[in-house]
C-alpha cells in the first residue's frame, strides 16, 4: 500500500510538473509575442525613437500626428516617426483637427499639433473635435470650445436633471 502511494505520488508530482511546464512556455511564449508587438498601423515603421525595455503602440496618422503609447502614457509622433509630444498623457484623441483633447492626472486639456497648452484651464470631461468645436465639462455644467481653446460662450449649461437653464458661471 506504501509503495503504491509512492508510485501514485510520483505520477503526479510528473504531472503538476508537465502542467507547469507548459505554463512557463505558454508565458513565455507570450513574453515573446509582445516582444515582437508591431505597430498597429501599416503606415508607420517601428523606428520611432523611444527609451528602450517596453512595448509601444503606434495609431494611425491624422493631420501629420500619430498617437504613441509607451509605458502607459500617450503621446505623439510625426510622419518622420520623431517624437513631437513627450508620452505624458492618461488618454488622448487622435489629432483629426488642429488641436485635440488629452488627459493628464484625471483632468481635460486643449493642446496643439506641437503640445502647446491652449488653455489654462482644465476640464472634468472633453469630448473630441467635431466640426470645429468640442464639448467641454466642469462641475457638472457643459459648453463648447473651439479648436483655437476658446469657450464659445461665456455661459454654462447645467447637466442636472434635463434642465436647460444657463449659469453665468466660468469655472
Amino acid at each position: 500500500m506504501h509503495r503504491h502511494f509512492q508510485n501514485l505520488l510520483a505520477q503526479n508530482i510528473k504531472l503538476v510538473s508537465i502542467i507547469l511546464m507548459g505554463c512557463f512556455l505558454s508565458i513565455s511564449a507570450l513574453a515573446q509575442q509582445i516582444k515582437k508587438t508591431k505597430p498597429f498601423s501599416n503606415q508607420i515603421s517601428s523606428n520611432v525613437e523611444v527609451p528602450t525595455g517596453s512595448t509601444k503602440l503606434v495609431g494611425k496618422f491624422y493631420n501629420g500626428r500619430a498617437s504613441l503609447l509607451f509605458n502607459n502614457k500617450w503621446g505623439f509622433i510625426n510622419t518622420k516617426d520623431s517624437l513631437i509630444i513627450p508620452t505624458q498623457f492618461d488618454l488622448v484623441y487622435d489629432f483629426k483637427a488642429t488641436s485635440t483633447a488629452v488627459m493628464k492626472n484625471k483632468k481635460w486639456y486643449i493642446i496643439d499639433r506641437n503640445g502647446k497648452y491652449l488653455t489654462t484651464q482644465h476640464f472634468d470631461y472633453v469630448g473630441p473635435f467635431q466640426n470645429g468645436a468640442a464639448k467641454v465639462v466642469v462641475n457638472n455644467k457643459f459648453n463648447f470650445i473651439g479648436l483655437n481653446g476658446k469657450l464659445q460662450s461665456p455661459n454654462w449649461v447645467s447637466l442636472n436633471n434635463n434642465t436647460s437653464r444657463f449659469a453665468n458661471n466660468n469655472t
